[in-house]
């Protein structure tokens, strides 16, 4: 339509029109025009806006670079909910508008030579550990920003960094501090505890048919079987597109010339030993015993006696005295280096003096030498035709993988031409809910009841995309792993349905039982707790409540036995105020199990003078977390003196 206006646009008419589109450009401007002109921001800060492009951008280069330290299927679980990602980068971006204009507003400032300097040292626009052009260049024009625009952002940046700098320098810490955090995090306690054990409340409980509906009729929302789809799919894995080729006579010579430096077998040694250890920390006098005796070994050997009986008589290698000491064959690299060199210095049948290594003292005897070879080509014929067969496949994988996505593509409504173009099979998964890829139990119920492909997350998020789930496409091409392609469609989409209490009688049953044997032994616990702090013994109480008592141990902060609550709860509780006496205080562990927590001695950290390394390292870890309070504490105060204003419907 628009060229048949062109090829019209002729005299008079033409000018009429564009005379007549003209006035709104001229009056509203063209971005009025196209209605683009009304909010380009995602956020205001004191009325300085942050551009939604720039929050776009920063927010993209936030996904990817979690997406690829964590890994999509670890990034998809953690950030499900895709919101609270936005809403930190967001954050983050407003902080860091409130220190630009704090830092601006006390005169902090940076020279274009601290600007020159900055650039001349990041990495990335560098060749050879010099800045180059070529890469900063290369740079911009990836992010899509103007030199001009990224300086501006480089120097706002080193303003920022100048005010954090001189915040964070008043933080500071004393040698008391240090002393007496190291005395804390040294410090033990004796602890001990009472169990009061979910499966002994859970045999008394008995729960009725009236129960179980109130409960259904209750938590109805939460018994629902999620919307599932079936998939069809097909596969295109490089493992097997070659496996139907053999290499010919040819191709084997050549592969054989290519890998050749592969074929070759090291020289092999075989040896035997005996082996007088040395203990850790013995001794001068002990070591002149290990000596002595190793030494009285050797000079019966040298007197004729058998190598092999005095191995299984005397060596400590206890792999190898029982059979005479024997190593059997090996190359360079396999053992220690001081009886390496001595075995690879010896001629056959020849024997060492003692040999020291970090074992203890060896006596060595060469028995034979395999000369380092290359294999033929008849020997490593499973290893060519194995390596035929990758490249082979490797070929095709790539040739069809590229066939495979143009197919899927330009025939988006079925995967009929694909399977008779490339003669793939054309395979039906199971049915499976979207959160398979944000559920790692999901995952792996489906892994062992339908096989990889159904438990995967990339191929549950495809599947619930609007284009294939929706628009009823073919996904797009799905990289499993490198060299194992898929593409799928959706088959069958089964609605999501209210679960009969029927079908979820029994985790209901489960539920209500669990539930009240936990509040049947807290309330247990709490009772033996109260009277525990009024004054009546551990054994009485225990006794009393047939709870199962544990044996006092010594514990430090950073413990986890018995249990990481049970300590935590230990070092929370308060000292004593009347002495020797012990306090008290619960927790609950494992699955549920509710526990009494007895602390009946504190034994503080001890510091002195041979800790200085352990004081010096402590000291910069408070310093360093002293400073992050004191910015935090800053940036905190900085944001009661401005309004910020979020357009939250941007997110």
């Amino acid at each position: 339509m628009l060229q048949s206006i062109r090829d019209r646009a002729q005299g008079w008419l033409a000018w009429v029109i564009v005379a007549f589109i003209s006035v709104p450009f001229a009056l509203w401007g063209i971005q009025e025009y196209f209605g683009t002109g009304v909010q380009t921001g995602i956020a205001e800060v004191n009325g300085k806006e942050i551009p939604l492009r720039g929050y776009e951008r920063t927010y993209q280069s936030e996904r990817q670079r979690l997406q690829s330290s964590l890994g999509l299927e670890q990034f998809r679980s953690q950030y499900s909910d895709e919101t609270v990602l936005k809403k930190t980068v967001l954050q983050k971006l407003v902080n860091s508008e409130i220190l630009a204009q704090v830092a601006f507003d006390a005169g902090y400032a940076a020279s274009d030579a601290q600007v020159a300097a900055t650039l001349n040292n990041v990495g990335r626009f560098q060749r050879s550990g010099i800045f180059s052009q070529d890469a900063y260049r290369a740079y911009l024009g990836r992010e899509g920003k103007s030199a001009a625009g990224f300086e501006i952002e480089l120097r706002r940046d080193l303003i920022i960094d100048q005010l954090q700098k001189s915040i964070m320098s008043t933080a500071f810490v004393t040698d008391r501090d240090v002393a007496e955090f190291v005395r804390l995090l040294r410090q033990t306690r004796s602890i001990s505890h009472l169990t009061f054990p979910l499966t002994r409340y859970m045999s008394d409980i008995e729960i009725s048919d009236a129960e179980i509906t109130a409960y259904y009729g209750g938590h109805r929302d939460e018994f629902r079987e999620p919307e599932r789809v079936v998939v069809e799919y097909v596969e295109l894995s490089a493992d097997t597109l070659g496996q139907d080729s053999e290499p010919t006579a040819e191709e084997r010579q050549t592969l054989y010339d290519e890998m050749i430096d592969s074929f070759g077998i090291q020289e092999q040694r075989h040896a035997r030993h005996i082996l007088i250890a040395l203990e850790p920390g013995l001794d001068a006098a002990g070591v002149v015993d290990v000596v002595t005796k190793a030494d009285k070994l050797l000079t019966r050997l040298h007197e004729g006696e058998d190598f092999a009986a005095l191995a299984k008589e005397y060596s400590d290698d206890s792999g190898s005295a029982m059979i005479g000491g024997d190593l059997g064959f090996f190359g360079r690299g396999a053992m220690v280096g001081e009886f390496e060199e001595s075995v690879f210095s010896l001629a056959v049948g020849e024997r060492s003096g003692l040999v020291q290594s970090e074992f203890g003292f060896h006596i060595i005897e060469l028995v034979e030498i395999q000369a380092s070879r290359l294999r033929s080509i008849d020997e490593v014929g499973y290893e060519l035709t194995t390596e035929h067969k990758r490249r082979v496949g490797a070929d095709r994988f790539y040739d069809m993988g590229e066939e495979l996505a143009n197919l899927g593509y330009e025939n988006p409504e079925s995967l009929d031409l694909v399977v008779s173009e490339l003669g793939l099979e054309l395979k039906t998964s199971s049915a499976f809910a979207r959160d398979v890829a944000d559920n790692t139990v999901e995952r792996l119920r489906q892994s062992l009841e339908f096989g990889e492909i159904a438990a995967n997350a990339k191929v549950a998020t495809l599947a619930y995309s609007d284009d294939v789930l929706q628009e009823g496409n073919n996904s797009e091409v799905i990289e499993l792993t490198p060299s194992h392609l898929m593409m799928l469609r959706v088959a069958e989409r089964i609605a999501d349905r209210a679960l009969s209490e029927d079908e979820v009688r029994e985790q209901i049953l489960s539920r209500l039982v669990s539930d009240m044997s936990r509040t049947a032994a807290a309330a247990d616990g709490h009772k033996a707790l109260e009277r525990l702090t009024q004054g009546e013994t551990w054994s009485k109480v225990s006794a009393d409540f047939d709870a199962v008592p544990s044996d006092s141990i010594l514990a430090v902060r950073t413990a986890s036995s018995p249990d990481t609550a049970i300590v935590s709860t230990a070092f929370k509780l308060p000292r004593s105020t009347a002495g020797d006496a012990a306090v008290y205080g619960s927790a609950v562990i494992g699955d549920g199990d509710f526990v009494v927590v007895r602390v009946d001695k504190v034994i503080d950290g001890v510091v002195d003078e041979k800790d200085k390394g352990t004081m010096d390292y402590t000291a910069t870890q408070m310093l360093e977390m002293l400073r992050r309070v004191e910015f935090d504490q800053a940036l905190l105060s900085f944001k009661d003196r401005f309004e910020v204003i979020v357009f939250d419907e941007f997110l």
